[in-house]
């Protein structure tokens, strides 16, 4: 009897602790790493590359993501939505899960601004509340994906491809367009 009490002990801490890593490491992590911080990204600031980064026009927007609240200015919603919700991460980033499904307008607007490099500048520091990504949008590509990031408090886009990775601004028609159609898609 003693030999089959052990045996049940052992899938009993098997799965707690499998359980602790899925759910408790990454979440914690995650409010040490954004909660109250002003968080700057530490990507490539080289703007001579983003056409490389870019997925072709041709390719459509396969998923979207929507942000969890800010991290600094709302620090209690944000903690809420990390331990409380059912989040993913990209890159260190989380977000909503399962994928958002925009209007076909929002879906049309960011399209557009995504696939042109007329749409970015160069990356500039600014003095808010740091990055936090408002929404994700990822192409897939016959080289794999691209993942946008877009924070449009201060219009700055972390952009993931298999070419690399970079941080850069929106122009001023970009960042107006998503703006009108981040308003009209949420209300915000």
């Amino acid at each position: 009897m003693s030999g089959r009490k052990r045996w049940f002990r052992r899938p009993l801490w098997l799965i707690v602790l499998l359980a602790f890593g899925v759910y408790v490491v990454p979440r914690l992590w995650t409010t040490v790493r954004f909660a109250g911080q002003v968080h700057g990204s530490s990507l490539d600031e080289d703007f001579t590359r983003i056409k490389a980064l870019l997925p072709p026009s041709d390719n459509e927007i396969s998923l979207f993501y929507r942000g969890l609240p800010h991290n600094y200015f709302e620090k209690p919603e944000f903690i809420r939505a990390v331990w409380l919700s059912p989040t993913r991460s990209h890159h260190g980033y989380r977000f909503q899960f399962p994928a958002w499904e925009p209007s076909s307008e929002f879906r049309a607007a960011v399209q557009t601004a995504l696939t042109r490099t007329d749409s970015f500048d160069q990356y500039a520091s600014k003095m808010c509340g740091g990055f936090h990504a408002d929404f994700l949008a990822e192409f897939k590509t016959s080289e794999g994906k691209v993942r946008f990031m877009v924070c449009l408090g201060c219009g700055d886009v972390l952009v993931f491809s298999p070419q690399g990775s970079a941080v850069v601004g929106l122009s001023r028609d970009a960042d107006d367009a998503l703006q009108k159609a981040w308003r009209q898609e949420t209300g915000e």
